[in-house]
């Protein structure tokens, strides 16, 4: 949000953008007149950001040291690590599956291998 004041520092109008007040600025003849920016409310984080947070802290390992409770703060820190942290995170899942499939190819073989099933039948008959 955008505020013309007049040479007073007086509130003429608000606008949008600053191209609109701009505009509004110069069709009034009062190039004199300022154009400040609203400053916007503190806005706080929200629960899903404070867990994307620690989402990314536990996968990379890694301290967030920003304001928990601000939401441009949160968004800054996630921007910057959200898409590491699922790729670690999704990386890590497929090694431990491959390594989990390794294992079962591992006992099957072993099963499998000559006279193994036989001395498994013997052992429980």
């Amino acid at each position: 949000m955008y505020r013309v004041l007049d040479t007073e520092n007086k509130l003429v109008a608000n606008f949008e953008t600053y191209s609109d007040a701009n505009h509004f600025r110069h069709l009034k003849g009062r190039p004199d007149w300022s154009i400040k920016r609203t400053p916007k409310p503190f806005r706080g984080s929200t629960d899903r950001q404070k867990f994307a947070v620690r989402y990314c802290e536990e996968w990379l390992n890694i301290k967030f040291i920003g304001d928990i409770d601000n939401f441009a703060s949160c968004s800054e820190f996630l921007r910057e690590h959200l898409d590491l942290a699922k790729a670690t995170e999704a990386q890590y899942r497929a090694d431990v599956a491959k390594q989990e499939e390794l294992q079962q190819e591992a006992i099957n073989q072993f099963y499998l291998e000559d006279g193994a099933i036989g001395d498994l039948d013997d052992a429980m008959g």
